[in-house]
């Protein structure tokens, strides 16, 4: 009896490993509101799954907002950051939103 409790345990262990192992953007909010005087635009980790943590979250933790190190403060605010990375990789790559109303909504 004791050694199934302790396989039973070791399961539910090797479960839980696995799923905290699955892709980090399953733990990433989607829905994430980047307030504007343009217009609110709206973030969705989801639709970006097929890109690495680093090539958004370039320096720090991936669970940092975008805004903890591009604020006012810094040489590159977050309206440069945002439009320099997202709007530039999206023509990179001929896919997502390019232009302003596509992103802001009003």
């Amino acid at each position: 009896m004791n050694r199934s409790i302790i396989v039973f345990f070791a399961a539910v262990g090797f479960v839980f490993a696995s799923l905290a192992a699955v892709s980090p953007l399953m733990a990433q909010e989607d829905g994430i509101v980047l307030e504007s005087n343009f217009g609110d635009a709206t973030f969705n980790h989801s639709t970006h799954g097929d890109f690495s943590c680093e090539e958004c979250h370039h320096v720090g933790e991936a669970d940092q907002a975008c805004t903890d190190c591009h604020n006012e403060d810094a040489d590159i605010d977050s309206k440069q950051a945002f439009h320099e990375n997202c709007i530039t990789c999206h023509q990179d790559q001929e896919a997502g939103p390019t232009g302003c109303s596509e992103c802001h909504e009003k």
